[in-house]
């Protein structure tokens, strides 16, 4: 069994567990007199909104890849729509990777150093959440619980960010592949000249995958990448929001919403099946259901919320795909070879 099938089964295992406990003993009746109070008029202001954030996305993009000219904001935002529809569908993440390679064609650079930029734009997304849930837990919300969670993701989040910045900073791939070489040299020449292109083509990749932290070296675009960040999770708050007050008889405010977004954002670190069913609609039970929000409710949100999400995100990045002429073919023949690189 490859790594794959592997975290297909545990994907699985937990969305399975988590949809169990999410239907036991729900009130399906309550759910459907919920969707009756919607608001579809509510419901279309928050897709431009939602559209708004990925604005954002595409500009913190750019700046992680220190601002080039050629890397136009419409094309970046074109690759993340491609990506994220690939990863909503496909085990893996593989969006991720595709979206590299993708970008690495468009803009004739290294496909891993475009993947280190996407490595640290996740680590900038759980930063800022991190940072908007503990605002979250300290003025609006106090449970024991939060405390651990927010601790938690704080030592995954910051501990990767200051790996990233060492990485780039301190390490000295040339003198240790140097040094390899060097080692390599006491061999036989039939294994030595395996052993030293093989180190030279390993450590071609490792610089390219460090140079895409470069960022942390310039603060005026490692900023903006941080503002673009906020923003946009600010502006996908707001969008929660709106779903929320499109349904009548609700109060609640931006805290919930906030509280809400931040747990659905680290949902998605919990292994699951594909449109992270299960994690994600436990994580707006857990959010409105501390602001006292009905599981039944809670659930209609959520479905609504991803239905509109996952909608959105497949008519845009269908008509990149369309735009930048790319057959599902294409992106079948990109998953082959990644499956042959990791085997």
């Amino acid at each position: 069994m490859n790594f794959k099938s592997k975290k297909f089964y545990i994907g699985l295992f937990f969305s399975a567990l988590l949809i169990y406990l999410i239907i036991h003993q729900l009130d399906f009746s309550e759910m459907a007199a919920t969707f009756k109070k919607c608001n579809p008029k509510m419901l279309l202001l928050a897709v431009p909104v939602y559209f708004l954030s990925y604005i954002t996305r595409a500009v913190r993009w750019k700046y992680l890849m220190m601002g080039k000219e050629n890397y136009k904001v419409p094309t970046l935002m074109g690759i993340i729509f491609i990506g994220y529809i690939l990863n909503s569908f496909l085990p893996a993440r593989i969006g991720d990777f595709y979206r590299a390679y993708l970008a690495g064609e468009k803009f004739g650079t290294s496909k891993v150093t475009v993947f280190s930029s996407i490595v640290l734009e996740r680590i900038l997304d759980g930063i800022v959440v991190l940072s908007m849930l503990l605002l979250s837990i300290l003025f609006f919300f106090h449970q024991p619980w939060m405390y651990k969670l927010a601790f938690s993701v704080a030592a995954l989040f910051g501990g990767s960010f200051i790996l990233v910045y060492c990485l780039f900073k301190y390490s000295n791939t040339d003198v240790l592949a140097q040094k390899l070489k060097n080692f390599c040299l006491k061999y036989p020449k039939i294994f030595k000249e395996k052993f030293i292109n093989f180190l030279d083509n390993i450590h071609k990749h490792i610089k390219s995958f460090i140079t895409g932290f470069e960022v942390v070296n310039s603060p005026k675009n490692l900023s903006i990448s941080l503002l673009a960040t906020a923003c946009g999770w600010t502006v996908e708050t707001f969008f929660i929001l709106i779903i929320i007050h499109s349904f009548s008889g609700l109060s609640i405010g931006f805290p919930a919403a906030l509280l809400t977004m931040c747990l659905g954002v680290f949902s998605a670190l919990i292994p699951s099946v594909s449109v992270h069913a299960g994690p994600y609609q436990y994580a707006f039970i857990l959010g409105l259901g501390a602001y006292g929000v009905s599981k039944e409710i809670a659930i209609t949100i959520a479905l609504t919320t991803q239905f509109l999400m996952i909608s959105f995100i497949v008519i845009c990045g269908l008509i990149a795909l369309v735009r930048y002429h790319i057959g599902f073919d294409n992106i079948k023949d990109v998953e082959t070879k990644l499956d042959k690189t990791e085997n």
